[in-house]
């Protein structure tokens, strides 16, 4: 062997080495599930796998099992790739994920707990929960319509009350006014004002009396006597 070949062997050897040592480090991916890792069955849950850039090829594992074809990464500041998993009764368990970076495979992640349960209702549905604030706020809208609308009526009621009250009193106080309006007056050249004044009927029974004594033929005069002066 030639000694030249020697050094050459020896480097290539070391190169080895270190790119062996290199790739049995690799950093473990990060894996999470959206939106949540509690769901209901028939839901679709996404569970994302992210690594450092430079990332080729995601594979997403279920207990140990590979179940799902691999997925090239989406090549950004941190290489990531997303696995739609569709739920049923079978999908609950541990799920890991792993990169391949062109040369080896990387550890497995951390184990993601995925939960299937039978309430459609979780709390985590933000699509539910905002359809019931919705709801809410119609049925709040609806009754703070109808009150406004009582509130009015009321306020009609009071008013046409109101106002037949005082039409009552106005219809009430004609009369006087067109009695007072139409009390007759003396017209200019016809006949002048009569008073009636009441005389005392014992003065004037006294007075018939002596006119008895004196006149015994002539009548009795009555109880009341009118006498009718005129007036200017």
């Amino acid at each position: 062997m030639s000694p030249h070949v020697t050094p050459f062997l020896a480097l290539a050897l070391c190169l080895g080495q270190v790119l062996h040592a290199q790739n049995g480090v690799l950093p473990k991916p990060s894996i999470r599930a959206e939106p949540a890792s509690v769901i209901p069955r028939g839901q679709t849950v996404t569970i994302v796998c992210q690594g450092p850039a430079g990332v080729d090829t995601f594979r997403l594992e279920k207990e140990g099992k590979v179940l799902y074809p691999d997925v090239k990464s989406l090549h950004g500041t941190e290489a990531q790739a997303a696995f739609p998993v569709p739920t049923s009764e079978d999908t609950a368990g541990l799920y890991h994920c792993l990169y391949y970076n062109g040369a080896d495979w990387s550890q497995r992640s951390e184990p993601l707990q995925l939960v299937v349960t039978e309430d459609p209702q979780t709390p985590w549905d933000d699509s539910n929960s905002s359809g019931l604030s919705t709801e809410h706020v119609s049925i709040l809208t609806g009754v703070s319509v109808a009150l406004l609308l009582c509130v009015f009526l009321v306020l009609i009621v009071l008013c046409c009350q109101r106002r037949k009250k005082h039409n009552l009193a106005t219809v009430d106080r004609l009369p006087e006014k067109d009695g007072e309006m139409h009390t007759p007056t003396p017209t200019a050249g016809g006949p002048p004002d009569v008073t009636y004044a009441q005389l005392d009927h014992r003065i004037l029974t006294q007075r018939t009396a002596q006119a008895a004594s004196l006149q015994p033929t002539e009548p009795t005069a009555e109880f009341s006597t009118y006498a009718a002066l005129a007036t200017r």
